[in-house]
């Protein structure tokens, strides 16, 4: 994730490492609006983190 805080790059992967049902999003769309705000920024960088993680584990 080429995202420049440090902050918010140990936030999203430190959400990642969490037990959740991730693998229920699998072949879904997101629909983010408004990804101008905090909240919905955070969400986008975390959905491209997660993907990214994924991806590294194939």
């Amino acid at each position: 994730m080429d995202y420049q805080n440090q902050i918010v790059r140990e936030d999203m992967c430190e959400l990642a490492k969490e037990h959740l049902p991730f693998e229920k999003l699998k072949g879904s769309s997101v629909l983010v609006t408004g990804a101008s705000g905090m909240l919905a920024t955070y969400m986008v960088y975390f959905f491209l983190c997660i993907l990214m993680r994924q991806e590294s584990m194939i």
